[in-house]
This record gives C-alpha cells, sequence and structure tokens, in this order.
C-alpha cells in the first residue's frame, strides 16, 4: 500500500481545465476525488486536425475558449462524476490514444495514476466493479427485479455467486 500511496500522483484542476484530448496519447488513468468532467467525441477528423493546426502555435488562444460550453472537442456525451476512474481504454488492449476528450467543469481534485501502476493493481479493481454493474444491469433487465435498488441487485448478486460455488 506504502508502494501504491508513492505512486499516485494526486491533481487539482480548475474548469475549462483541457485535461486529454481525443486522439491523444493515453498517459494515465484517473480516478476523480472530487469535482466533475465533460467527456466529448469529434466525429470528424478532419474537424480534429484542422483544430489542432489552427492552434498549435497559439496555445493560449485555445486554453482561453470556453471548452466547457463550445462545440471544439465535439459532441457532449457524458458528465464525470467523483468516484469515477476513467481513461483506462488507451492504457490497455494496446490503443494508446484517448478515444474522446475530457474537460475540468468544476475544480476537480484527480489521482492520475500510470500505466504500470494501473494494470498491477487497479485493472483487477475495476474489472470487478464492472462485471458487477454488468450483474446489476442483467438482473434489472428482468421483469421481477426491475424496481430493486442497485444496492439490493448487488447483495443478490453475490448471494448467488455464493450458492453457485458451494
Amino acid at each position: 500500500i506504502y508502494k501504491l500511496a508513492a505512486s499516485v500522483q494526486a491533481k487539482t484542476l480548475q474548469p475549462n481545465h483541457l485535461l486529454f484530448m481525443q486522439g491523444d496519447e493515453g498517459d494515465a488513468f484517473y480516478w476523480m476525488l472530487t469535482g466533475k468532467c465533460k467527456l466529448f467525441t469529434e466525429f470528424s477528423a478532419v474537424k480534429e486536425v484542422a483544430m489542432r493546426t489552427a492552434y498549435k502555435n497559439d496555445v493560449a488562444a485555445f486554453l482561453g475558449k470556453d471548452l466547457i460550453r463550445g462545440t471544439e472537442l465535439g459532441k457532449h456525451l457524458v458528465d464525470v462524476q467523483a468516484g469515477t476512474g476513467f481513461g483506462e481504454l488507451s492504457i490497455v488492449d494496446n490503443l494508446h490514444q484517448r478515444s474522446l476528450s475530457c474537460v475540468v467543469s468544476e475544480q476537480a481534485v484527480m489521482l492520475y495514476v500510470n500505466p504500470s501502476l494501473y494494470e498491477g493493481t487497479f485493472k483487477s479493481m475495476h474489472s470487478a466493479l464492472s462485471q458487477q454493474e454488468k450483474k446489476i444491469r442483467g438482473l434489472k433487465a428482468i421483469k421481477l427485479f426491475s424496481h430493486w435498488t442497485n444496492a439490493s441487485l448487488s447483495h443478490l448478486s453475490y448471494k448467488m455467486e455464493l450458492t453457485t460455488f458451494r
């Protein structure tokens, strides 16, 4: 645990901070402790190249734009809340490029986890959480369980696993 704590970096980021842009090299997994971010996707590679070229020598002009409400980063997909990890897709499965752009929308404190640390510690934990979410969605699809809370379905899923492995 000491090695983990020494390897993780915490960053405080202000609103309108561009954390990464679609197409950038994936250099980290992020865990958001506080704040919010917005994820965007740009469907047009031509538009992305044009934007990168236009602002290549004038980073200040790009950073002066309102990225939260603007259209420079493409279509807004989702808001990321505190308690959420993201960015792993670009550091696993040899993708190495960001598939989305991320901009901070409320002051955020994030943990920055490098790829080797993610592989050694967070990957199995993150995978287990994803598996649990899939189980909950599967149970919710059954009419009998559709009105149950996620906590109740999680507990049911756990009990079903215990019964299966006995």
